[in-house]
């Protein structure tokens, strides 16, 4: 879990940034710092709070790469929201925005632990966090509503279910212009209605899966759900019935289209070499290798996934992982034609890439940043068939 720690500004500074009364702390609000000063990390936010901000503004958190700082009691109505509802009932985490690479990915990861922790402690699920843009017509938090390295608002939104031990649920969707995936769509899901809804049942129609009796009428109700959850586990992805970046990549690649009342297992398309090694590339490398196709990489240690922003939708990142069945295969043919000298255990890391960097005669340091020159190695040589 994130380390963190307390920086409560004085009485005196807080009667000058809050506003009076107490705050329900009824939801959470996830905000980017807009400063991307190497120096602007969580501590530096908190010694800014603490001496007396010469903005107007306040909040309760701030989160980088190595910790979260706490400035205020949540009890706090801070100056964050730009709208009286959301500085009085919720609760705000600035996340840091002076690193990139491998230090971004572990803000993010930090910060989805800390909205778990404050979550619990409040009894609330996902369906509590806010977007600074449910609050007012502003585009925050920029980084992870633009998705930076793989990190989108449905990624927070899960990773930081994942944490809390439940099922995501999507909070409502914030203001401004969504985050829109492969498809052109912003994540769909039940309940939502729209142009975009009624293009998603055109296609499921056209994959042979069938939306019901009204046909493409735009509203995503039950009968479309089910669509998409049979679509999802025919194309080997979480059958969770939203249809985000994931979802709309598989059905941009044309994964998964049926006979109707045939569902199929999934196949493999031509892959873009983008260096992002999602479930695209894990099912071609699956079918390369000939292990069992489903487009997971599962069980891998989460510790690691800091330094792989590269590595994308797909990878299932456990603190306790048993290891994938690719990675082994990948390991096993290292070991035979390069002499790697690895443990056979199917968990990606830093001696695995290390390996496969100087397999496919890029630089061998061990990370996989976003997007990679190892992964697009990777990529070329899948469609051709081979691995390096």
């Amino acid at each position: 879990m994130v380390t963190t720690r307390r920086q409560i500004v004085s009485a005196s500074v807080a009667a000058r940034v809050t506003n009076a009364g107490t705050n329900v702390g009824s939801t959470v609000t996830i905000h980017n710092t807009g400063n991307q000063a190497a120096s602007a990390g969580a501590a530096a936010h908190a010694n800014l709070q603490s001496n007396g901000n010469s903005r107007a503004a306040s909040w309760h958190w701030t989160v980088d790469n190595t910790e979260a700082v706490q400035s205020f009691e949540h009890t706090a109505r801070c100056w964050h929201a730009g709208n009286g509802t959301g500085n009085n009932t919720s609760i705000a985490i600035e996340v840091a925005m002076n690193m990139t690479g491998a230090g971004w990915a572990a803000a993010a990861e930090n910060a989805t632990q800390l909205a778990a922790m404050i979550l619990k402690q409040r009894g609330l699920g996902t369906a509590a966090l806010r977007q600074h843009a449910n609050w007012m017509a502003k585009n925050c938090p920029e980084w992870i509503r633009a998705g930076k390295d793989g990190y989108s608002w449905d990624w927070f939104v899960r990773r930081t279910a994942t944490h809390l031990g439940g099922t995501a649920v999507l909070p409502p969707a914030a203001g401004g212009t969504p985050t829109l995936h492969a498809m052109g769509w912003r994540t769909l899901y039940a309940g939502l209605a729209g142009n975009d809804v009624r293009a998603l049942q055109n296609w499921l129609i056209e994959a042979g899966y069938s939306v019901g009796a009204a046909g493409a009428d735009g509203s995503f109700g039950p009968a479309t759900n089910n669509a998409v959850i049979a679509y999802q586990r025919a194309a080997g992805i979480a059958a969770d019935g939203y249809v985000g970046p994931d979802t709309q990549t598989a059905m941009r690649a044309g994964l998964a289209i049926v006979t109707p009342g045939e569902p199929v297992a999934p196949g493999v398309g031509e892959l873009v070499a983008d260096g992002w090694w999602g479930p695209e590339t894990t099912g071609r490398a699956q079918q390369v290798m000939g292990t069992p196709i489903d487009r997971i990489i599962s069980s891998q240690w989460q510790g690691v996934r800091g330094a792989h922003p590269g590595l994308v939708g797909g990878w299932e990142w456990v603190q306790n992982p048993t290891g994938s069945t690719l990675i082994r295969a990948v390991q096993v043919r290292l070991n035979t034609e390069r002499g790697a000298g690895l443990t056979e255990d199917g968990i990606w890391g830093r001696n695995t890439a290390v390996a496969l960097q100087t397999a496919l005669g890029t630089t061998a340091d061990g990370v996989v940043p976003g997007p990679s020159p190892m992964v697009v190695a990777l990529q070329t040589n899948l469609n051709d068939g081979a691995l390096f």
